[in-house]
């Protein structure tokens, strides 16, 4: 009865962080059907079939809200389909008429020409021998948005996940160089 009791406590707790609740139910039934089953025919004789039962929705409740806790929230769209991007990432862009297109860590997005560009600079913070919390800034020659910050986190900020964002932060800022460099052709 205890581990059902989990398994409801779990459920609500996943409503009210608004996460999928599939997981949750999945391994909750899954290990209750198959801790119960073990339970019932013997080979847990010590617990029987409904104490089993609840145990392993207990385990399998608190496995499946930790599985929701590691889902990453849905993507926002990239870049506009209109702005014709020839390199795109989650919040930076370029394209063949020499703009580049900036969703700023505020959530506005902003399209630049590359003549509005005074300078860039990739931003980071140590963290465990890796960098962390990458983003490129850039400076612009526009009074209403003289900084413009995009953000990488397509990856999780994890020992594995943050290398790979700063990965992406140099060789967007290789780009940029690259792409400031280009002569209009």
């Amino acid at each position: 009865m205890f581990g059902f009791i989990i398994l409801v406590i779990a459920i609500v707790w996943t409503l009210s962080a608004r996460k999928p609740l599939g997981p949750v139910l999945g391994w909750g039934s899954g290990l209750a059907l198959a801790a119960g089953l073990l339970g019932g025919i013997g080979i847990l004789p010590f617990l029987g079939g409904a104490n089993a039962a609840g145990l392993g929705a207990a385990f399998g409740s608190v496995v499946g809200f930790t599985r929701t806790v590691r889902h990453q929230a849905p993507r926002r769209p990239r870049v506009p389909d209109d702005f014709g991007a020839t390199h795109a990432h989650d919040n930076l862009a370029l394209n063949a008429r020499d703009q580049i297109w900036v969703r700023d860590t505020n959530g506005e997005a902003v399209v630049l020409s590359k003549y509005e560009v005074r300078e860039w600079t990739h931003l980071w913070q140590p963290d465990r021998g890796y960098k962390g919390n990458n983003r490129i800034e850039i400076r612009t020659i526009r009074l209403d948005r003289p900084v413009v910050t995009a953000a990488f986190r397509r990856h999780p900020e994890t020992v594995f996940g943050a290398p790979k964002n700063a990965r992406e932060a140099e060789e967007w800022h290789a780009r940029l160089g690259a792409f400031m460099q280009r002569q209009p052709g």
